[in-house]
């Protein structure tokens, strides 16, 4: 049930994001801030955890606070960057010296083994992606950070009385940002799995072959892999 909750949240936002900025609507703003709760706790909420309730509560008065302050959409603009910043911390923290690297753990579940049983060189290229990804992710949070600083009218800048000569408006910094994700992480990922397929030869049949391996590892063990401390 929470997957399907979440999917169908995931939806709400965007939609809802985007009337947000197109209207202008501090409503619609906390509405879709909302979903975001929603779609972060909705599991933990089906199952009732008071830690849970809590902190969405919380979560939910701070946004009813941020509607009637009139901050509401200027905050929207941050959602990308404090996401993407999220998951290249996600990717950074695991190359601190003494852990594992993210993509050195899905490598080893994808192979069976332990990491420290895995190839040299396999080890080495893992790491060194792990390293990338959170550069690229990093980059992207940094870029989404400029647009939300000087969008206009809702941006940081132009709330605080200095507004960056219509460099680029509130409704494009929000259109534009959800394609410069999706193309630059997408671009990266097929370029990333081609570049592999030739340093490599011969490790995996076609990209499907690859999604199967991936497939077969279970839950529970990728849950694991990304909570590591």
């Amino acid at each position: 049930m929470a997957p399907l909750l979440r999917l169908i949240g995931v939806i709400a936002y965007f939609w809802m994001a985007h009337r947000a900025i197109e209207s202008g609507s501090e409503l619609f703003a906390g509405v879709a801030l909302g979903l975001l709760v929603f779609i972060v706790f909705v599991g933990r909420l089906l199952l009732a955890e008071r830690k849970a309730i809590l902190i969405s509560g919380a979560l939910i008065a701070l946004i009813v606070v941020l509607v009637a302050t009139r901050y509401a959409l200027t905050s929207l603009l941050f959602v990308p960057t404090i996401f993407l910043a999220l998951a290249a911390s996600l990717f950074g923290r695991t190359l601190i010296k003494g852990r594992t690297p993210l993509l050195v753990t899905a490598a080893s579940l994808v192979e069976a083994v332990r990491p420290g049983d895995l190839e040299a060189d396999v080890r080495t290229y893992t790491r060194r992606q792990t390293c990338a990804w959170a550069v690229l992710l990093s980059v992207l949070a940094v870029f989404n950070l400029f647009l939300a600083l000087v969008a206009t009218p809702d941006g940081v800048l132009a709330r605080i009385g200095h507004p960056v000569g219509g460099l680029v408006s509130s409704e494009a910094a929000t259109r534009l940002m959800p394609w410069v994700i999706y193309l630059s992480v997408a671009g990266f990922l097929v370029g990333e799995f081609i570049y592999r397929q030739r340093r490599f030869p011969g490790r995996y049949k076609s990209a499907w072959d690859y999604v199967q391996k991936l497939a077969k590892v279970p839950m529970k063990s990728w849950q694991t892999a990304f909570e590591q401390p």
